[in-house]
């Protein structure tokens, strides 16, 4: 198991969730090394129903779109965008 703690992280804003989790990530991906990663599955979306991109399109990007990333929600998104 690798563990790491983040004393920076942005507040929550709503619709900007991956300004919390994405510097998480990826200061667990600089300790891992990304030569022994050949896909990602993250708990959030990549894609989302507006053409916006989600916590795993961000990954995606920040990565430089050199490993693939698979999102999986629990709820449909047009499930969540009704409440």
């Amino acid at each position: 198991m690798i563990t790491d703690y983040q004393n920076n992280i942005a507040p929550y804003q709503s619709g900007q969730f991956y300004r919390q989790e994405l510097p998480c990530i990826m200061a667990l991906l600089d300790k891992i090394g990304l030569s022994t990663i050949s896909t990602i599955v993250i708990d959030g979306y990549v894609h989302l129903a507006d053409g916006k991109i989600g916590l795993g399109g961000y990954l995606y990007h920040a990565l430089d779109k050199t490993i693939p990333i698979i999102g999986v929600a629990k709820k449909n998104l047009a499930e969540i965008s009704r409440i």
